[in-house]
């Protein structure tokens, strides 16, 4: 990705973290109601998106291009 990350499944309002590999929360973003995030400020490299929504937490994996 280079801009923006889609968040498929996501229905409501949201909390996310944004993780390098070295485990440090990069970008943080509470009560959000879109489904995508912006990740222009970001370097290149590998990152994880926290995800929490209701009672469920989901992580995945991007790598900003």
């Amino acid at each position: 990705t280079t801009d923006r990350i889609i968040l498929y499944g996501a229905t409501g309002i949201y909390n996310y973290e944004v993780i390098n590999t070295l485990g440090e929360v990069v970008l943080t973003q509470h009560n959000v109601n879109s489904n995508s995030i912006n990740v222009n400020a970001l370097a290149k490299g590998s990152y994880f998106v926290k995800v929490y929504e209701n009672e469920k937490v989901s992580v995945k994996k991007f790598i900003k291009e």
